[in-house]
Order: structure tokens, then sequence, then C-alpha cells
């Protein structure tokens, strides 16, 4: 099977596109049953008593991104938070086709799988559900940490087998700190994975990072391939970590931390 030559408006580098692979992963509804939405709904309740009002076109498009329902062991994306502009009244995918963030997961996914999964087959939540730019001041410490544990119970419930963490956490003590990003070129430490029943935690970072922050550092858009790739090899069960790999991330790394620094 050919692999596609292209992707996030750059040329994908050949060791990446060996790597791609056709993948299967659990087919479930759109639609929940009561057992599926029982822990979201403490998320949405919570939100709602403590964030802001919430329209019924937001709850239901943040759920179908959460989906698929009825499945377990699946692939988690963990972001950041909604998008202050997302056109939730539209429908589900037009808030994709209109969020960067989502379309281009999307296209990564469908890409690095061979065109075999997209974002409908993945679970997309937010590290912080409901709560847009706006609404960050008005959540103090306390509020977004009870926040987190529910959004947790939701996870548990997902049960997923691979979790890719592209989130920009800055609450490292918080319930989901076993799931932050620990930032660009990264790792995480390998005796964590699949501990107790826990899922395999892929570090990766949001994708707006390399989309929209630094869109002239073609490295990072690579990375968000090579990572989103690691996720689909780890979930198939036969990753392996080569030198290059190391030495790619190394260069994201500290190309990264010289932006900050300057």
């Amino acid at each position: 099977m050919s692999s596609p030559t292209a992707c996030l408006n750059i040329a994908v580098d050949h060791r990446i596109q060996r790597l791609f692979v056709a993948m299967q992963l659990p087919v479930g509804k759109a639609f929940p049953h009561h057992y599926d939405a029982e822990a979201f709904d403490d998320v949405v309740g919570y939100a709602r008593q403590h964030i802001r009002a919430l329209e019924p076109d937001e709850i239901n498009v943040t759920k179908r991104l959460a989906g698929p329902y009825g499945v377990t062991g699946g692939i988690l994306v963990l972001l950041q938070q909604p998008a202050e502009t997302h056109e939730f009244c539209e429908g589900t995918a037009a808030t994709i086709h209109s969020c960067t963030t989502l379309q281009e997961l999307h296209n990564v996914f469908h890409t690095v799988s061979h065109g075999t999964v997209g974002i409908a087959d993945l679970n997309v939540l937010d590290i912080q559900p409901f709560v847009r730019p706006s609404d960050s001041k008005r959540l103090d410490p306390s509020l977004r940490k009870q926040l987190q544990h529910h959004l947790l119970k939701t996870i548990r419930a997902r049960s997923p087998a691979v979790v890719m963490c592209a989130s920009r956490s800055f609450d490292k003590a918080g319930p989901l700190e076993c799931f932050a990003s620990l930032g660009v070129g990264k790792t995480m430490p390998e005796h964590h994975s699949a501990e107790h029943g826990q899922p395999h935690r892929v570090n990766a970072f949001h994708p707006s990072y390399a989309l929209n922050h630094h869109p002239l550092e073609p490295d990072f858009r690579q990375l968000l391939l090579l990572e989103a790739i690691h996720v689909c090899r780890r979930y198939s069960g036969d990753w392996v970590e080569e030198n290059w790999m190391h030495e790619f991330r190394e260069r994201c790394r500290v190309t990264c931390a010289t932006l900050y620094s300057t």
C-alpha cells in the first residue's frame, strides 16, 4: 500500500512514511446508552454549576467528539480546551471543519493509518472540558481540580488502550497529571506504560503549537506525525523505538527551548 507523500502542508519524512499502518479500532455507536453517558454527565453537571450555562449543541458535539460509545480499549487524544469560536450550533462535522486543530488531527490519523482511522474513530477530550479561554479566569485551582476528577472518571469509563497526551497542562499536581504532556520532544517513562492495566501513554503536544504558533518550523509537524504513528503502533503492539527518533526528538526539543528563550 503506497503512503501519502504530504500531510500538514509538508512532505512527510520517508522514515515516518514507512511506519504507516492500516488498523481497525473498535466500532461503536454515535449516540450513547445510559451507561456510556453517566460519567460524562457528571462533567456536564459540574461545568453547568461552576463555569457557565451550557447550550445543548455544545454538550452534544462535545459528547460526539468523546465517542464512539459502547466500546472500550480504543485511542484517546487529550487536548486542552474548546476554542472560543467553535460552531457547536452547526453540528459535529462543522465544528471539526472550522477548527484547525480538530481538522488536522483527523488528517494526521487518516494519513498515518492509510485512511483507516479518522477523528470519528477516536475518543477526543479536552483536559479542561467546556472551559473556553474566556472562562479560565473564573476557574480557580480548586474548581479546576474537581473538574479534572470528574473527567478522570470519564477516561476510566472509556478504558483506552493508548492515550495521546497532547494537552498544555499548567496543573502538574492535578488529578490528570499522569496524562499531561511533558513538552515537545520528550517521551513518557517506559516503566509507567501499561502498568496494572493502565493505558500506554504517548507524549505529544497540542497541534496548535505546530500549526499556529510556529508554522515556519516543519520539524514540529513531522514530530506530530511521528507521535501519531507512535500512538497507532502502540495500539497495534508493534512499536519499535529507533535511534533516529531520539535524535529527531532532541532536535525538536532544542528548537523549542531556543524559541522560548529568545
